[in-house]
């Protein structure tokens, strides 16, 4: 792990990743790389997508119950997604 100046660890953003991938050393691009990107960050996009609609599927009965108790299907979906924000880590 890379860790920052101030004991954090750090944590690239996709566009650092896709240039570094899809470049050489020099900053040149690499013939097909960028697709390659592309189809491997759609994979791991409608991975992800699959994985938060089977766990709604799965968590149903409770969302209901919570919905009935809290009034807003919205809002328990958005509590759900906090814990996949870097600040959860924290």
């Amino acid at each position: 792990m890379t860790e920052r100046p101030d004991g954090t660890e750090f944590t690239p953003d996709t566009a650092t990743i896709r240039t570094f991938y899809t470049s050489d050393t020099d900053g040149n691009p690499l013939p097909g790389r960028a697709a390659q990107f592309n189809r491997w960050l759609e994979t791991v996009r409608a991975e992800a997508k699959q994985e938060a609609l089977e766990e709604a599927a799965s968590a149903y009965p409770v969302m209901l119950r919570d919905m009935v108790s809290r009034g807003s299907v919205a809002a328990w979906l958005r509590d759900r997604t906090k814990q996949y924000s870097p600040e959860a880590d924290e």
